[in-house]
Parts: C-alpha cells; structure tokens; sequence
C-alpha cells in the first residue's frame, strides 16, 4: 500500500509557501520602521533568506533538485519555472547564509539594492497566487483562500511603481553581514545594518 508523503497534499504544503511570502512582505515592512541596531539587522537578514528561500523555489535548478524541494509544479501543473537565477541570490549564500571571505569588510563597502531584489520575487509570487486561486482543491483546505487574497492585497501595493520602482525609500539598505566600521569615539559591535527605509510608503 502507498503511503502518502508531504508531496502528495499540495493543498497542506501549499500553507509553507504562503508562510514564506507573508514573512518577505511583512519583514521588509518591519525593516523600514527599525532603526539601526540589532534588531534591524535581525528583520533585514531575515527578509534576505525569506527571499533566497523564494527566489529558489520559483528558479528551475540548474542541476537535479533534491527530491524533497518543493517546486511551483507540483501544485500548478502547467508552470513554467526561470531558468535564470537573480544575481544577488549568490550574495545571499556568501554574505547571509554562510560565513564566508566573501562579506565585505565594512558596511559602508555596500549596499543591498532591496527593491531591485525583492521586486522580481514578488511579480512571481504574484503570478503565483493568482495560478492557485484558481484551482479549488487548494483553495478549500483550511484558510488558504483567505490567506491568498491578503497576500495579493499586500503584493499589489509593493508592485505598484511608487512602490518598488520610483520611491527612494525602497531602494536600498546599506549594509553586509559583518560589523559596521566603528565612529570616532565609538567602540564594541553596534549592528551590521545602518537604519535604511525599505518598504511602501505609509
């Protein structure tokens, strides 16, 4: 007899991928109220994995995927993934998931270009929700219907142009994973991240 595996209940593991769209909108909301400190580096970095973790999910791998990786496929039949990664998922692997050489020196050495980055992801999430909330099957487990109407809500006001193209506060967060280059007079870590507004306009 067939025992059923996580892969064969898109419609539960569907809830993951909701879970990882809501955490990219919500933490770089959370960046642009945040100053510098550690908490700003913890929403920051947080919205960089929920991203990569994104940005994965909707790019067709370049070698065999790992049999467990969910993929947009196995709950949109017709989809048709990119096959070109974003550039900044490699800075993601270098200066955020691991500890590596990679990470620049100081802060100030560079800049995540946060509305470049997150824009891409969030068209695909959007092509995404729409293909889902089509299918019923999906749509009738638990509160999945509802949870894709809010997250289109909240990715049309991040895909409108003076969201993500045009509006300055979305442009950029300075920073890398490693500690800022102290001041004058100023000693011991204060947090990778200087305060940076990221978000849609309130």
């Amino acid at each position: 007899m067939h025992e059923k595996t996580p892969k064969d209940h898109p419609e539960e593991a569907l809830q993951h991928v909701l879970y990882e769209i809501e955490m990219a909108l919500e933490t770089v909301q959370a960046v642009a109220k945040t100053p510098r400190g550690w908490q700003h580096s913890a929403f920051l970095e947080s919205f960089l994995i929920h991203i990569r973790c994104l940005e994965e999910f909707f790019t067709d791998p370049a070698g065999t995927p790992r049999p467990d990786d969910m993929r947009p496929r196995d709950f949109v039949s017709d989809w048709v993934e990119k096959s070109v990664e974003h550039p900044e998922v490699k800075r993601m692997h270098k200066e955020v998931a691991h500890l590596t050489y990679s990470r620049k020196r100081h802060v100030l050495d560079g800049a995540w270009s946060l509305g470049p980055t997150a824009r891409p992801v969030f068209e695909e999430c959007e092509s995404f929700l729409s293909a889902v909330a089509g299918i019923s099957n999906l749509m009738s487990f638990g509160d999945n219907m509802v949870e894709v109407l809010k997250l289109r809500l909240g990715l049309a006001q991040y895909l409108r142009p003076v969201a993500l193209g045009s509006h300055s506060a979305l442009s950029s967060s300075k920073g890398c994973t490693g500690p800022a280059a102290p001041q004058t007079g100023q000693t011991g870590f204060t947090g990778p991240y200087p305060s940076g507004g990221v978000g849609p306009p309130h």
